[in-house]
Formats: structure tokens, sequence, C-alpha cells
């Protein structure tokens, strides 16, 4: 499997192949429009989104994609909740330190069941849906799963918040410390929850706090995120946003953008191989964690061969931004 690994040094690379250097096949669930259009249209009907604006992210086929095999009621509740984030994420981009604080404070204090002060009339309409999927979730899942989840999201919310406050300062973060970051702002950790819920499985703690699984969910995320960054690259430059891994290479190594793009994807390279590395991984676990671990790996491997067709194929989101991308 290492062979194809060398495909990106020594060949000219044009997108629609990336998708043949992933050892992982492309699924996506059966009934992947009916999720989409439930997950749509129950935005819709609360207020949260538009129709234009759910069809760019179309979180559906996301999750489509990386859950082929859970129930679509499952899919769709989790759905949902990725449309609420997306939102969220959004808000937070377009707005200072202060709201962002505020943000933070009202969906922390749903995650803890505490009472919810709210001054913020433009978040209102998000606030009911997404308590209503919190008890949801909290229905169907063990306190050991919930406290995973709250902990990824309150990481999660936080890097939004460092976000806001290098915009503020104009501030270009280090490499080291946007690598830091850049894993709980991608999201990909709440992500891995939501795929735990849907597929009907809960990982124990002896498991979840293995060293060797934690190496694995970041690696996965740091595939995702660098993927991610390589093709938003040239819209976030247009729109000034310098949260971008090829942005930061470019700042702070001193090469051109083009450049930062070849080593964002050599980043990807070592991640993907890295991950590659750890399948065996179960091996090391006793026969019944064994079994769990193996599926774990491999629901994990979905979301990433996952996230890049829905990147490629579902949602040609930066296609408008695609003249650095017609170079490779």
């Amino acid at each position: 499997m290492i062979i194809f690994f060398y495909y990106f040094y020594n060949t000219k690379l044009k997108i629609m192949e990336l998708k043949n250097i992933y050892p992982y096949p492309s699924i996506i669930h059966p009934q992947v429009e009916k999720i989409e259009i439930n997950s749509q249209q129950w935005a819709i009907s609360h207020g949260l989104a538009k129709a234009e604006y759910l069809n760019v992210i179309k979180v559906g086929h996301l999750l489509g994609r990386a859950l082929p095999n859970a129930k679509v009621e499952l899919v769709t509740i989790c759905c949902q909740l990725a449309i609420c984030i997306y939102i969220i994420d959004d808000y937070c981009e377009k707005n200072g330190v202060k709201t962002v604080k505020q943000i933070i404070s009202v969906f922390t204090n749903i995650l803890e069941d505490q009472t919810i002060n709210n001054d913020n009339n433009e978040l209102s309409s998000i606030i009911l849906p997404f308590q209503n999927i919190w008890l949801d979730l909290k229905k169907s899942s063990p306190l050991s799963w919930q406290q995973h989840f709250k902990k990824n999201m309150h990481d999660y919310l936080h890097a939004l918040l460092w976000e806001a406050k290098n915009r503020e300062a104009n501030n270009v973060p280090n490499i080291d410390e946007y690598i830091k970051m850049r894993n709980h702002s991608a999201g990909v950790y709440w992500t891995l929850n939501l795929m735990e819920f849907s597929d009907e499985y809960f990982l124990p703690d002896s498991i979840r706090n293995n060293v060797m699984i934690k190496e694995i969910e970041h690696t996965a995320s740091q595939i995702m995120y660098s993927i991610n960054d390589f093709f938003s690259a040239e819209r976030e430059l247009q729109l000034q946003d310098f949260h971008n891994l090829v942005i930061v290479y470019n700042k702070h190594e001193n090469i051109t953008v083009k450049e930062a793009m070849y080593k964002v994807l050599d980043f990807h390279n070592e991640q993907l191989k890295k991950f590659i590395e750890y399948e065996n991984a179960y091996l090391h676990f006793e026969k019944e964690d064994a079994i769990m671990v193996k599926k774990y790996i491999t629901a994990i491997s979905k979301l990433i061969r996952g996230h890049l067709d829905w990147s490629i194929i579902d949602i040609p989101r930066y296609k408008k931004y695609n003249i650095l991308l017609e170079e490779f």
C-alpha cells in the first residue's frame, strides 16, 4: 500500500485523482437523499438556514458517506446537530471576541444543563433545536460518551474563540500553534462521537483513553483538516482569513502560495501514511476490545474517505475560487 503514496511526489497532481490514492472504498448510504432532504427541511422549518446555504454544506451527504450502514433516523439526528454547529461556526467567523464568548457561554450552558442567558437575538432560533437534539442524544447514550462529547465541544468552541482573538489582533498564528488548535477547530473529534452514536456502539473509557486510540483520532483529524485547507486556500486568501495551513506556511516560511500548497499536500500524505500504519492497531488489544477497536478504526477510515468524496463530489464549495487549484 505504500507504493501509491509516492504518487504526489512523482506526478503532477490532478484534483479528481486524489480519490485514487486513498486505500478505502467510496461508499454512501443508500438513503442519503432522504437523509439530506429530511435534515434540510428540519433546518428550514426551524428558521435556521435557507436552502441555498444547506445545499452548499450538504451535511447529509457528508454523514451519509461516513455512516453508510446506520439507521436513517440516527444519521438524521446527527445531521441536525452538525447543521447547528456549522451555523455557529459561520456566525463566529463573522463576529468579534465579545460575541464569540457569548456563544460559548450559551452552548456550554446547554451542554451542562444550566440556565441560559442569551442577549443575542440572532442566536435565539438555534437554541431550542440544539437543546432538543442534546436531549435526544442523552436519552440514547451512556454518561461516559456524553462527557467525552462535551469535552470535544468545549475544545471546539474555544478554538473558535482563539480564531476570533487572532482576527481581532490581525495575528497569523505560528505553525505549531496553528496545527495544535486546528485539530480542535476542524470538528473531527465531535464528529467521531456522533459516528459512535449513529452506529450504536460506544467505546468504553479503557479504549477511549488509550494513547494509541488518541493518536489515531489525532492523525485522522490532521488528514481531514489539511486536505480541507488545501481546497479552501484560495477562498480564504480572497476573504483575508488566515486560518488555513497553506496561508500559515506561506507567511511563516516565506514561500509562495503554490509552494505552501505542495507543503500542505506533503503534510497530508505523511498523516495518511501514519493512519494506514495504524490499521492493525487492534492487534495490541485483548480479544473483546480488539473487535471494537477494529470496528472503530474502520469507521474512522470511512469518515476520512467520505470527507474527501464529499469535498470533491458533493460540495464543490470552492469552485469559484479555482485559479490555484487549476495548477494542480
